[in-house]
């Protein structure tokens, strides 16, 4: 049985095009040079520049963006789904209010806590005798 030669395949028609000017595959490692920087399709094959990565793929983990930088492996994952979900939660309960007093007739109904915390005091104790 004479075997194929294994085709390479190439990042650039793999990995998940940009969403809404987002790519979230890169290497999430902090401390690498590589953290935040997406696939350079322009890269020379084989360096160590900044941008490179191999894919793995297959097997449990499913394909994964390999950093030659640190040595990280990196789930690939839709940009497009991501941007997706990033919306939908920043919609799913409306607009996020600050914490204010909630009597309409109050002073501070229209002052935020975290924003004002000059205007607020806390009183009482806890059960344990603390000061709130």
């Amino acid at each position: 049985m004479v075997k194929s030669p294994r085709k390479r395949r190439s990042l650039r028609g793999l990995l998940p095009a940009d969403a809404g000017g987002v790519n979230f595959n890169f290497c999430r490692n902090p401390n690498c040079r590589n953290f935040a920087v997406p696939f350079n399709p322009d890269r020379v094959r084989g360096s160590f520049e900044l941008g490179s990565y191999r894919l793995e793929g297959g097997g449990r983990h499913g394909s994964q963006l390999h950093c030659v930088l640190c040595d990280r492996k990196t789930s690939i994952v839709s940009n497009a789904a991501a941007v997706l979900e990033i919306q939908r939660l920043r919609t799913a309960n409306g607009p996020l209010r600050h914490e204010s007093c909630p009597g309409a007739q109050c002073e501070n109904h229209e002052f935020p806590v975290l924003i004002h915390p000059e205007r607020y005091y806390r009183h009482g104790l806890t059960k344990a005798g603390v000061r709130r």
